[in-house]
């Protein structure tokens, strides 16, 4: 009995889809991780980390000129925007770029996003404001 082509050729299909499925995967999970380190860089070099009086945790990062670096940055994280700080004239300081955020979850999933990243300073930073976080 001979089995016609078409019934071989559909379940070999639906394995190499499935192959393509799962190296795209696998190839998108390594750029996507290179991205997160990129931005941990950054934000190592760059960005602030407290808890504020207040009680609010705030993760901050000035750029000064650097918009488009910033805005690179805030689509890896996917959160916040870039603002505008103007000095006014201030001879002394330049007008900067920066993003803030004091978003209580999105401080927690970014800073567990980057924890592995992070220098022994600012892991240490990020995991005092987790451990503040899961105590209030």
């Amino acid at each position: 009995v001979q089995v016609p082509a078409s019934v071989l050729v559909k379940p070999l299909r639906r394995q190499l889809n499935r192959r393509r499925c799962e190296r795209t995967q696998k190839i998108l999970a390594t750029h996507m991780n290179s991205q997160i380190a990129w931005a941990a860089g950054l934000f190592e070099s760059k960005a602030r980390i407290k808890v504020r009086k207040d009680g609010k945790p705030v993760l901050s990062m000035y750029c000064n000129q650097d918009r488009d670096v910033l805005s690179r940055f805030i689509d890896i994280v996917g959160y916040g925007e870039v603002l505008f700080r103007d000095r006014h004239g201030a001879t002394d300081r330049k007008d900067a770029y920066y993003w803030e955020i004091y978003a209580r979850n999105e401080v927690r999933r970014i800073l567990d996003m980057f924890l592995p990243f992070l220098g022994d300073r600012n892991a240490h930073a990020a995991l005092n404001v987790l451990d503040y976080l899961e105590c209030t």
